[in-house]
Order: C-alpha cells, then sequence, then structure tokens
C-alpha cells in the first residue's frame, strides 16, 4: 500500500509541476479511482480547474481546496507545495495505470462481498445475482476504459469507405427485410438504431418481426430473437409455415398428413445452417436481455437483434412505477444498441386510443405507457390492417385500394429519412409480410 500511496503522489505532484504536458491524466482517471481521500480530494480539485480551463499551480489548487473545504484534510498550504517533490519527470500513464488497476482490484472484492451476501440470503434468484453481478462488472470495466475519439478526418474516411462499398456491391447500406418498398424507405435497418415497432393485438406486429429477423437471417446475416411472448416451438411453427406455405394452424396443431410433414422435413431443412438465434426465456429483466445479448454478439456476431415485446420486460429497479421502468427499457435497448453497433427492432403495444378514430390510425401519442419510447427510439414504425376493422377502401395519396389483405407500414417518426406509408401484403394461412 506504501508503493501505492507514493505513486498516487507521484502522479499529483507530475501535474501540478507540468499540468499541460500531462493532460491525458484527466482522461484515464478519476478521483474515486485514488485509494488515499487526501489525494482524491486533490486530484478532483484538479479536475475542476481543468474543466473550467483555469491554470493549474499551487496557489489555484490550495484556493480551489480551500473553497471546497479540503485543504486541511489534504494536509495545508505546506503539503500542497510538497507535491512538486515528487515529479516523475516522466510519461505518467504507466503510473496512472497502476492506479486503476489497484482501484479495479478494490471494486472487485466489493463484488465478491456482494456475491457473498446474496448468496448467504435464502431465496435469492441466483440468476438474477448473476446477472447483477456481470453488471456490476461491466460497468466497472466500462468506467475505466476511455472511449477512441477519432478526428473528424478519420471518421468523414470511415463514411466514404462504407458508402462506396454500397455502391460497389448495388446493396442497401443496411440489413433488409423482404418488403421492397420498406427497404426502399429507410434504406434497410442501420448500425446502432433503435426500431419500434408498433401496433395493436392482431395487426400482425409478430408476424412483421418474424420476417425482419428471417429474411436477413436467410441471407447469411446472423439475427438474435428474443420472444417474451410467445415460446420458441410455436415461433419455429411459424417461420415453418412461411417457408412451406402450409397452414400455420395445421403446423402448430400437429394436424398434419404424412405426405405435409415429408414435404415440411425437406422444406425445413433449409434452416439447419440458418444463423437464427431464438431466446424465449420468460420474465427477462432488461439487464438479462443486455447480458445474454452481448454473449451472443461475442459467439454468434450477431448483426440484428428482434424483441417481442417491449412490456413484457421488467426494468432492474422494478420501482412501481411502471412508465419509469419502460423508460428504463426503452433506454437501455437503445445503449444496447449503440454499445453492439447493431440495429435493435423492438416490438410495442399502443393504446386504445387509436381504435376511437375513424380511420383507426395510430400516433406517435398512443404507444404505450411511456413518451420515452418515441424519444429514444430512431424510428417508429405503425403495423396497421384496415381490413381488420371492415374499412373496405384505403387511400394512399391520390390511390384508393382495396384493403383485403392490406398490410401498412406507417413510419411516423423517422430520425434519418422522412416518414411515410408503405404497403405491403399480409398472407393470413402462413401470418406472412411480402411484397403487395
Amino acid at each position: 500500500m506504501k508503493d501505492l500511496e507514493q505513486t498516487e503522489r507521484a502522479v499529483l505532484g507530475t501535474i501540478l509541476f507540468s499540468p499541460k504536458d500531462h493532460l491525458n491524466a484527466f482522461k484515464l482517471l478519476k478521483s474515486d479511482h485514488f485509494d488515499s481521500p487526501v489525494h482524491s480530494a486533490i486530484f478532483k480539485a484538479m479536475e475542476r480547474l481543468n474543466y473550467r480551463n483555469t491554470p493549474i499551480d499551487y496557489l489555484t489548487l490550495s484556493s480551489e481546496l480551500k473553497d471546497m473545504g479540503l485543504l486541511e484534510m489534504a494536509g495545508g498550504y505546506y503539503e500542497i507545495s510538497k507535491l512538486t517533490d515528487h515529479n516523475l519527470f516522466t510519461d505518467i500513464d504507466s503510473h496512472c495505470l497502476i492506479i486503476i488497476e489497484a482501484y479495479l482490484k478494490r471494486e472487485l472484492l466489493k463484488v465478491s462481498s456482494f456475491m457473498q451476501a446474496k448468496l448467504g440470503s435464502f431465496g435469492e434468484d441466483v440468476f438474477e445475482i448473476i446477472s447483477e453481478t456481470e453488471s456490476k462488472i461491466t460497468n466497472l470495466v466500462r468506467g475505466v476504459i476511455s472511449q477512441k475519439v477519432d478526428s473528424v478526418g478519420v471518421i468523414k474516411n470511415n463514411v466514404l469507405d462504407e458508402i462506396s462499398k454500397v455502391i460497389t456491391s448495388g446493396r442497401k447500406s443496411g440489413v433488409l427485410c423482404s418488403v421492397d418498398r420498406l427497404n426502399n424507405q429507410t434504406s434497410g435497418w442501420q448500425k446502432s438504431d433503435l426500431i419500434i415497432l408498433a401496433g395493436r393485438p392482431g395487426m400482425g406486429k409478430t408476424s412483421a418481426a418474424i420476417d425482419f429477423a428471417l429474411t436477413p437471417a436467410i441471407n447469411g446475416i446472423p439475427t438474435a430473437f428474443f420472444s417474451l411472448e410467445m415460446n420458441k416451438e410455436q415461433l419455429v411453427g411459424r417461420i415453418l409455415s412461411i417457408i412451406s406455405s402450409i397452414n400455420v394452424q395445421k403446423i402448430i396443431n400437429k394436424n398434419l398428413s404424412f405426405d405435409d410433414l415429408q414435404y415440411l422435413e425437406g422444406q425445413g431443412a433449409t434452416l439447419d445452417s440458418v444463423p437464427l438465434y431464438i431466446d424465449d426465456t420468460a420474465g427477462m429483466t432488461i439487464s438479462d436481455l443486455k447480458n445474454q445479448a452481448r454473449i451472443l454478439k461475442k459467439e454468434k456476431n450477431i448483426e440484428l437483434l428482434v424483441i417481442d415485446y417491449l412490456q413484457l420486460m421488467t426494468g432492474k429497479g422494478r420501482t412501481g412505477n411502471r412508465e419509469q421502468e419502460i423508460s428504463e427499457i426503452s433506454r437501455g435497448l437503445k445503449v444496447l444498441a449503440k454499445e453492439l453497433n447493431i440495429p435493435v427492432i423492438a416490438l410495442s403495444q399502443l393504446s386504445r386510443k387509436c381504435e376511437e378514430r375513424g380511420d383507426k390510425k395510430p400516433l406517435l401519442s398512443d404507444l404505450r405507457e411511456s413518451g420515452a419510447i418515441e424519444q429514444d427510439a430512431d424510428m417508429v414504425i405503425f403495423c396497421h390492417r384496415p381490413e381488420y376493422y371492415g374499412i373496405e377502401r384505403y387511400q394512399i395519396g391520390a390511390d384508393e385500394i382495396p384493403t383485403d389483405g392490406l398490410f401498412m407500414f406507417l413510419i411516423a417518426k423517422f430520425r434519418n429519412g422522412s416518414p411515410g406509408e408503405v404497403r405491403a401484403r399480409f398472407i393470413h394461412e402462413n401470418t406472412m409480410i411480402t411484397n403487395y
């Protein structure tokens, strides 16, 4: 511990001796990383001065500590003046890393104590303990690893390279679904975007979600599907119906002839190598989902995540305030999309208000339980089947079209594009979305 104390003093003395040459220390270190409360207070004062762009020297540091009421705790004017005696006269990054490593060891001991206390308590869910422990360790590591900061020129070159690849390949820039009009409108689902797919019951949200997951997976793009409502056997039954055109109810109810079964087996063989990974864990928390998604990203390199549906998840805190809980979940999904750098598509319920309108069209205000969903989303798409409500004709621009089998994607929010209406076809027998 004596060596650590000397290392901390040496880092502080080097910063005080030549602050302009050691600004990187403020990127690497936080005041909490110091083991000594005295050193922590001194570095906090240095951080405040650096934030205000005030020169850091003996006088300004002493004055700042005095204003903070910490000068005496730091040893007074005399001890501050002696700090520069410990100047390293060298790059201090390696010494900063020693401080960080010691901090991580202390915090890991706290996590270990937390685990022991939880494991010793009767009635604690072991999987919840694992999830909370993983979350604590992830947050701990994230707190000491700085994100790489690139210049605008480097970022510009990366953007142009991506555009060049899209032009050369002749494909859209994002992950595509089976509906060409929707792909043209969105250019596919883009990395780090949170896409909310919302609708009332019976509008085909899950059918659309299955298409959004199955189409890229069949084309070799690793995709994860978190099915919180439907079990994995039912989900795969619907997928088998889509690829075989056999009525979905016959498959789910196992009401097939031997010939149907043989045909289904032949068609189903195409799924053996499809990189679509299904998790149907019930009652999943946002922490559980994030941890599982990280594992799938690491092990399967998933490029798309689909969740059916958002309101069936629970927040970590479970405060009793459902609106706050949904806000925590939607924010967590947006952070996850950015962290994994993949599109995340989350299904969401709508309130009954849209059914009180003559045209039954949903609005952003109908998103159930939280306005945070709209704020966090990069795109909000409503699923709308006017036929379901007995509406026989539907107006799209200057066209009025019959509603038989009509499926509308209503893009109500598009952060990087224009809202609009996209028509598709809904096939009842297979609960399948396809081109109009």
